[in-house]
């Protein structure tokens, strides 16, 4: 019974949450955000596209904004190179979940200000002939920043 009890205490130290995640996800986002910043500081941020992904997927999102500053970027100069129109639609739709993100996780007027700025140019650069979503897009950005 005691061993029992030590495995499942055990267990749930091991899944325990903190900021880069559950204990197992913590190491792989740490590691991959470590490993792309390495390439945005180079400017590679086609090089630094891998480790991202790996990072965007294992952190939570209050792990790091950056990782959604630098991914917007990321993504975009993707976006710039990519051929196939079915994996560039799939880039496109990353970019504006990763705005999406930012803008609900990181609410302080400093940020989700230039977030939802960034989110409104982009949506209405990449959905050009979506007047409607422009317009929506759009009026929700100016109705938040107003304060």
């Amino acid at each position: 019974m005691t061993a029992i009890l030590m495995m499942l205490s055990s267990f749930e130290l091991s899944a325990q949450k903190n900021k880069w995640g559950t204990t197992a996800d913590s190491t792989v986002c740490k590691n991959n955000l470590s490993f792309y910043l390495d390439y945005v500081n180079q400017k590679q941020w086609l090089s630094a596209l891998p480790s991202w992904r790996k990072a965007y997927k294992a952190c939570p999102p209050t792990a790091s904004q950056n990782l959604y500053i630098h991914g917007a970027r990321i993504i975009r100069e993707a976006i710039k190179v990519e051929k196939d129109k079915t994996h560039k639609a799939a880039l496109i739709d990353t970019l504006m979940d990763i705005y999406k993100i930012r803008i609900n996780t990181y609410t302080a007027p400093k940020h989700s200000v230039k977030a939802r700025n960034s989110y409104a140019l982009d949506y209405s650069f990449y959905f050009r002939n979506d007047y409607e979503g422009i317009y929506a897009v759009t009026n929700e950005t100016i109705e938040a920043n107003q304060e």
